[in-house]
This record gives structure tokens, sequence and C-alpha cells, in this order.
């Protein structure tokens, strides 16, 4: 309703309406995908899909908090500085901060692809009604890489692959 009229679509608020939309839509597909593996459907039981099942929903549930805090800063202009309004809640602002948080946030969680794979079988029984460690093994089954007694040498943790990643090790 309220993106249906042209003049409500050219305030401010309303890009950030869009955003936090747009973002949370990200972040519920990929539950949805998470979700669908507890029932033994391999949606993102594989290599390349479950890192980006795990960039996704990094991105999506970070964005969702910034644009809401620039929801509530924009509020807070609005009560407190209402003579600055036209200058600082300007359509092309809310545009800029938007895109720029958005492109913040791909290079962000860029760390996470590399360092995440598939574990686990990703079958589960659906029937099971202990739920708490039904999630626990949902949740697992994309994941960091777990260093246990075969990797016990500082080279294999999460930390050292960002180093890595990033050749800031010495």
């Amino acid at each position: 309703m309220v993106f249906s009229a042209k003049s409500l679509r050219r305030l401010s608020s309303s890009v950030y309406v869009q955003a936090v939309l747009v973002s949370d839509t990200v972040f519920l597909l990929t539950l949805f995908a998470l979700w669908l593996e507890s029932f033994g459907y391999d949606a993102i039981h594989m290599n390349g899909i479950c890192q980006s099942n795990i960039y996704l929903s990094y991105v999506g549930s970070f964005l969702s908090v910034w644009y809401v805090v620039c929801i509530t800063i924009e509020n807070y202009i609005t009560i407190c500085h209402p003579l600055k309004i036209n200058k600082l809640c300007t359509f092309m602002r809310a545009r800029v901060v938007t895109v720029s948080l958005a492109v913040a946030s791909l290079f962000l969680f860029v760390v996470v692809i590399p360092i995440t794979k598939p574990q686990g079988t990703g079958h589960m029984d659906p029937s099971d009604n202990n739920t708490e460690s039904r999630d626990a093994i949902a949740l697992s089954l994309c994941a960091l890489p777990d260093c246990t007694s075969e990797c016990n040498d500082a080279d294999h943790t999460p930390v050292s692959a960002v180093y890595k990643l990033f050749e800031l090790r010495a």
C-alpha cells in the first residue's frame, strides 16, 4: 500500500523500509533452505551452495539490523532536529546509505565463503521429537570447519584461514 503511491515512494524512510524488506526476505530464504535440510531435502548440503547460504544469511541479517538502525536515526533526526530534516533526510542520501551498507556487507562477509564447508550427512529423521538436537544438527551441516583431534595445529583453525586469505600472517 505504501509503495503504490508515488509520493510515498519518494520519501527517504521508504528507501529504508524497502531495504529492510529485501534483506529480511534474503535472510528468511536462507533459513527456509536450512529448514528443508532438516527434513531430508538436500537443499544446501552441497559444496558451493552451503557457502552461499551461510554468506547470504550473514549479509541478510547484518543488513536487516543496520537498516533498522538507519530508520531509528532518521526518526531521531525528525523528532529532535526537525529543522535539519530537509538537509539530512533526503531520498538520495537514503539511497547512498542503503547501497553503501549493502556493498560494505558484501565485502565484509566474503571471508565466510572460503572457511565454511558442508559437514555431516545432510539427512535427519523429521519424526525426531528432540527439536533441540535436531536444530543443532541442522546448524552444523554447513558451518565453520571444526578443529578436532586430526587437526591439532594452529594452521587449521578458522582464524588462521582468515589470516591466510588476506596474507596477514608473518
